[in-house]
């Protein structure tokens, strides 16, 4: 599918009747910024969109809710593996508002098995699903 984008102020554009920023929109598609209505693929072009304009994740400590909401999620998940690949104990140590409820919640997730919530994520087939283990 095929549609014409127009300019209708210096930074904002109009593709289809949905408004989007031009600052994102050359970081992928285009070098220049002329932009007179020229054609363009409109089907990646929203897919980036929907990738690109997430919420942020405010007040948010659960990663089901995150996932929800189409909220950014940074996967840490690869740590999370090694965390529970090392025998020890350990001390989250990071300073105020910087993920660790998150980061516990996302601990267990996994140990409870809900593969559903890890898909696209980095531990999503390197974990072993059908065990799951109580959490306190």
């Amino acid at each position: 599918m095929i549609s014409r984008i127009f300019r209708i102020k210096e930074d904002v554009f109009v593709l289809d009747e949905e408004v989007i920023c031009r600052d994102a929109m050359l970081r992928v598609f285009f070098p220049t910024t002329t932009f007179s209505g020229f054609a363009i693929n409109a089907v990646s072009l929203r897919k980036y969109f929907k990738m690109a304009l997430k919420n942020l994740p405010l007040g948010i400590s659960t990663l089901n809710k995150l996932l929800e909401n189409n909220c950014i999620y940074v996967d840490k998940t690869e740590y999370a593996y090694n965390l529970t690949s090392q025998s020890g104990a350990f001390f989250l140590s990071r300073p105020r508002r910087f993920g660790k409820s998150l980061f516990v919640d996302t601990l267990k997730e996994i140990f409870e098995g809900n593969q559903k919530l890890f898909k696209g994520l980095y531990i999503y087939d390197k974990w072993d699903w059908s065990k799951k283990y109580p959490v306190i």
